[in-house]
């Protein structure tokens, strides 16, 4: 048996790139229902397609392969690494962030770069898989994160997407006009 882990980091920088803050790495906590959901569908374990619920807390049926796409481009909101403002409690059965931040550069919104995906590898021990995407924030004043998480697609049709990952983050982390958040999750095994 392995085990099967994620971990996420952010980095905070200013406009320029150089680096404000590095938080350190935080073991995740937070699959959610859907991922298990996302992977029964693929390996069709239960005889039979299961449902996903998706971000709008409706029931989806997979209809083709783009089931667990998570390579969103700029201005994706519904692939890839996400961000919030919620403060909700982590549940096995969350569907999507508490409040998710809009992608754009007005009041209360962030740039959501491509979601960069290092392709699975061989680590030492581990076989890693990693997501990673900035935020930078354009908006004319501080926002504070409160929330990551990764969405993936659920079929072809880009609103029905589902949350397989959602994590609160203790303080928050204020990210400053012209700053970037670097959110990185590593989907780790180990031998």
């Amino acid at each position: 048996m392995f085990p099967l882990k994620v971990y996420y980091q952010l980095v905070l920088t200013d406009k320029n790139g150089k680096v404000i803050r590095r938080f350190r790495k935080r073991l995740s906590r937070s699959f959610v229902i859907q991922f298990l959901e996302m992977i029964d569908s693929l390996t069709n374990i239960t005889g039979g397609i299961a449902t996903i619920t998706d971000i709008s807390n409706n029931e989806r049926t997979p209809v083709d392969t783009s089931v667990l796409s998570m390579n969103g481009g700029a201005g994706d909101v519904y692939r890839g690494i996400v961000v919030g403002t919620g403060t909700g409690a982590e549940s096995n059965t969350n569907y999507c962030l508490g409040t998710q931040i809009a992608h754009g550069s007005a009041a209360n919104q962030l740039n959501y770069g491509v979601q960069s995906i290092v392709p699975t590898q061989v680590v030492g021990a581990n076989v890693d898989l990693v997501l990673s995407r900035v935020f930078t924030n354009n908006s004319g004043a501080s926002i504070t994160v409160t929330e990551i998480g990764v969405y993936a697609y659920i079929t072809a049709t880009s609103t029905q997407t589902g949350c397989i990952i959602r994590d609160l983050l203790a303080a928050g982390v204020a990210v400053g006009n012209g700053q970037q958040l670097t959110v990185s999750y590593t989907l780790r095994t180990t031998v």
